[in-house]
């Protein structure tokens, strides 16, 4: 026998009891059908979810990664030193002047005193290769630095106003000991040099201009 769960009347088996809540019961079920995948489809959207979140996460950590680059590439006091090894392989004097001077200083640069520039570096790179060869390259690998104090800052800005006309202000400045090396085709020499580089205001880093007395 089958009874009603609804009313407890016994009734045919299959049937559907006639009382009001077993109708009612009836009727809704056959309104909604209910889906066969209900677990998976609420799955699919908790996933979509955890996985939109590490996505964000990832970009922001990105765009934190890409923006400590672009500090670094565009502010570092190891930019010049790059840029000054860059200038002596190319031969390129005005590179190396723009290392060490501030736009306005470049501004009033005669250009005979940058072609002298690149006749210098030329001399350098001919000397090099009577010493070791033919294709001379030249590299500087930063060792240490020291941190620059007040007097020493003080005296590279009058530095720059006297031989320059230029007054500039320096906010902070080191003396790095680097590795100069020079290879050509047929042998290498690694020699020892000082520079000291300073962040100019308005102008970023620059190196000292007495860096070129530690080409000789």
């Amino acid at each position: 026998m089958v009874f009603c769960k609804f009313c407890g009347k016994e009734i045919p088996e299959g049937s559907v009891c006639d009382c009001a809540d077993s109708q009612a019961a009836n009727s809704t079920s056959s309104a909604e059908p209910v889906s066969s995948e209900p677990t998976a489809t609420t799955g699919n959207s908790g996933s979509n979810k955890v996985n939109i979140v590490i996505i964000a996460a990832l970009i922001v950590v990105l765009l934190i990664i890409l923006g400590i680059v672009s500090s670094i590439a565009g502010g570092s006091y190891k930019k010049p030193v790059k840029n000054f090894a860059k200038a002596l392989n190319k031969c390129d004097g005005e590179l190396l002047a723009e290392t060490m001077l501030t736009d306005d200083m470049m501004d009033d640069a005669d250009k005979d005193d940058l072609d002298d520039l690149d006749d210098l570096l030329e001399s350098l790179t001919e000397y090099a290769e009577d010493e070791y060869g033919k294709n001379i390259k030249f590299t500087i690998d930063i060792n240490d630095k020291s941190k620059l104090d007040k007097d020493d800052i003080e005296d590279i800005e009058d530095e720059y106003s006297d031989s320059y006309d230029d007054d500039v202000k320096i906010s902070k400045g080191y003396e790095i000991d680097a590795t100069l090396t020079i290879k050509g085709k047929d042998d290498k020499d690694e020699e020892d040099i000082t520079l000291t580089v300073v962040k100019i205001k308005g102008d970023g880093w620059k190196i000292s201009p007495d860096a070129l007395g530690e080409l000789y």
